[in-house]
C-alpha cells in the first residue's frame, strides 16, 4: 500500500510540472511565435536545441506515399505561409511540379511503346488530370465568386484565397494520377527515378519568397 501512494505521490508532482510548463511558466513559445511570420522553414533546421517552433520541427517522413521529393520539399513551406502571396507562390509551384513529374511519367512510359493505342491512352491519362485540374479551379472560383457571375468574370471576384485553393485542389490531383499510373507500372517493387530537383526548386522558391 506504500509502495502505491508514493507512486500516486510521483505521478501528481510530475503532471503538476508539466502543467506549469518548465521555468518561465511557457511564456517563451509565445514570443517565439511573434518573432517572424514569414521566416524560411529551412532557417532552424540544423539548431541542436531541438526547440524549434517552425515546420522543420516535424520529424516524421512525408506521408502518403513513401517519402517522395515533391512533398517533402513544399509541405513545410505550406505550413509555414501565412500571407496570401506565400500561400498563392508555394501551392502553384507545388502543383506545378506535381504536373511536371506526372508528364515525365507518362512520357517515360510512352518511350517504352510502339502501341499507337498505348500513347493515345497514355496522352488521354495525362489530358484527363489536365482537365479535372481546370474543372476545380473553374468550380473554386464559382462557389467563391457565386453561381450568377459570368465564368470569366469570377475569377476576379472569388476572394483572395480562391488561387491557393484551386492550386492545391489541382496539386492533389496529379499526386492521385502519378500514384495511380505508378502503381499499375511498379506493383512490386518501385524503379523510379524522380526528375524533381529538390535543390534547384528550392532556390527558386525561396527566390520567389523572400527576394534574392
Amino acid at each position: 500500500m506504500k509502495r502505491v501512494m508514493a507512486l500516486l505521490l510521483t505521478l501528481a508532482l510530475a503532471l503538476g510540472a508539466c502543467a506549469c510548463g518548465g521555468p518561465g511558466g511557457g511564456q517563451s513559445s509565445a514570443g517565439e511565435a511573434a518573432s517572424g511570420s514569414e521566416a524560411s522553414p529551412a532557417v532552424s533546421s540544423g539548431a541542436s536545441s531541438g526547440a524549434s517552433s517552425g515546420p522543420e520541427a516535424q520529424t516524421e517522413e512525408p506521408d502518403a506515399e513513401d517519402g517522395n521529393p515533391i512533398d517533402a520539399l513544399y509541405e513545410p513551406y505550406w505550413q509555414a505561409a501565412q500571407s496570401t502571396l506565400a500561400r498563392n507562390t508555394v501551392s502553384a509551384a507545388w502543383r506545378d511540379a506535381w504536373r511536371a513529374e506526372l508528364t515525365a511519367f507518362v512520357r517515360d512510359m510512352e518511350s517504352e511503346s510502339a502501341d499507337r493505342q498505348d500513347l493515345a491512352d497514355l496522352e488521354g491519362y495525362l489530358k484527363n488530370a489536365d482537365g479535372q485540374a481546370e474543372a476545380l479551379r473553374q468550380m473554386t472560383d464559382r462557389v467563391g465568386a457565386g453561381a450568377d457571375v459570368p465564368r470569366e468574370e469570377r475569377s476576379d471576384l472569388a476572394g483572395t484565397a480562391a488561387p491557393a485553393s484551386a492550386a492545391i485542389s489541382a496539386k492533389e490531383t496529379y499526386r492521385s494520377a502519378f500514384y495511380r499510373m505508378y502503381a499499375v507500372r511498379y506493383p512490386g517493387e518501385a524503379d523510379w527515378k524522380w526528375t524533381f530537383a529538390s535543390d534547384a526548386e528550392k532556390g527558386i522558391l525561396e527566390a520567389a519568397l523572400y527576394g534574392g
